[in-house]
């Protein structure tokens, strides 16, 4: 299996083995969730074919389960190559690191994470301009909001809908992990005269 470049620019600004840490994780929810297997028995060296009886429609379905999921892409050649656990994490890993950071617009923003309804933690709120660094923060309060919570961002009732638009897709990833992210445009005020 091909090991990627310690230099290969990580569009996630965790580094390979803080990726590697961070979606491990949600890739064996995943995959003991299709095969219906405990999580206990995805261990590194578990083969797939062997040990869990995985066929290749199996293998597939989990391919284009992890694409949606980690907006990533499997080909069928990559797959292919995957024989243990370990390998399938490799896989899904190194496609994130290859995949493209989104282009984070420049444009402040008002962001809000309620937590689901059953939840008692506050609402965190933010405001900030837009950074590599604010999506990352705003990932991570959303992420610990857990399912069922919601991301609520406003950005200036004069910035352009294409600006929104990029916004929303900052933070897309956040969709399949059960976090709602709604965009929206600041009302304008009206505005008095003073005499």
């Amino acid at each position: 299996m091909e090991r990627v470049s310690a230099r290969r620019q990580d569009p996630t600004g965790f580094g390979h083995l803080g990726l590697r840490e961070l979606l491990e994780p949600q890739i064996r929810r995943l995959v003991a969730e299709r095969l219906g297997t405990p999580e206990e028995w995805l261990r590194p060296e578990v083969s797939l074919v062997h040990d869990l009886a995985v066929d290749s429609l199996d293998l597939t379905e989990i391919a284009v389960e992890a694409e949606q999921r980690f907006d990533v892409s499997l080909p069928e050649e990559t797959m292919e190559r995957v024989r243990t656990y370990s390998d399938l994490v490799d896989v899904v890993v190194d496609a994130r690191l290859m995949t493209p950071a989104p282009a984070v617009p420049s444009v402040f923003v008002r962001a809000s994470v309620l937590p689901a309804a059953r939840d008692e933690r506050g609402v965190v709120t933010r405001s900030a301009w837009l950074s590599a660094y604010t999506v990352e923060t705003l990932v991570a309060d959303a992420r610990r909001a857990g399912p069922g919570a919601k991301l609520a961002i406003t950005v200036p009732a004069a910035a352009p809908l294409a600006t929104a638009e990029r916004v929303e897709r900052c933070f897309a990833h956040l969709g399949p992990l059960g976090v709602a992210v709604d965009v929206r445009h600041e009302r304008p005020r009206d505005r008095r005269a003073v005499a």
